[in-house]
């Protein structure tokens, strides 16, 4: 719905807010970072599009946008509310940047053989297969048969 009303109130500082709020929320961080960046170029005081801004750059991963963000919106003394919610991110950056490591991680598998019939096919065009009651055990076939009975299996071989 806010895309269809983007055409007609973009750069309204009170809609460009909230679009990129739920721009932000639903993971468009560059709409969203766009969109705040447009409503801090005509009201370079707004806290609330700051803060909100420093939120987009931590979740892209910009932490020296979003640290510089958060403590520019600490300093001019919000709410407590909004200063636990700016240390809880401050903590986080922090947390990442001593955790920096790169973590790889994968496996390998190797094969091999030999098969000198590849595809499995008879090596005649004609193959008879011969079963008798003892060559599946006893009580497995489930016909009538009598001992020592044939049954001729015959296959073709086709060409692709």
């Amino acid at each position: 719905m806010a895309n269809t009303m983007l055409a007609e109130h973009e750069g309204d500082p009170a809609f460009d807010i909230q679009y990129a709020v739920a721009a932000i929320e639903t993971f468009h961080l560059e709409e969203g970072v766009f969109a705040l960046e447009r409503v801090l170029l005509v009201d370079p005081n707004n806290q609330l599009a700051r803060l909100e801004l420093a939120r987009a750059y931590y979740q892209q991963r910009k932490f020296d946008q979003a640290t510089a963000m958060f403590n520019a919106v600490k300093a001019k003394n919000p709410p407590p509310r909004v200063v636990t919610r700016i240390d809880r991110y401050l903590a986080l950056i922090e947390q990442r940047r001593v955790n920096r490591f790169t973590r790889v991680q994968g496996f390998v598998e190797l094969y091999a053989g030999y098969d000198s019939n590849v595809n499995s096919a008879p090596g005649s065009q004609l193959t008879r297969v011969v079963l008798s009651d003892d060559a599946l055990g006893r009580g497995i076939l489930s016909w009538p048969s009598k001992p020592g009975r044939m049954l001729s299996i015959a296959t073709r071989k086709t060409a692709r």
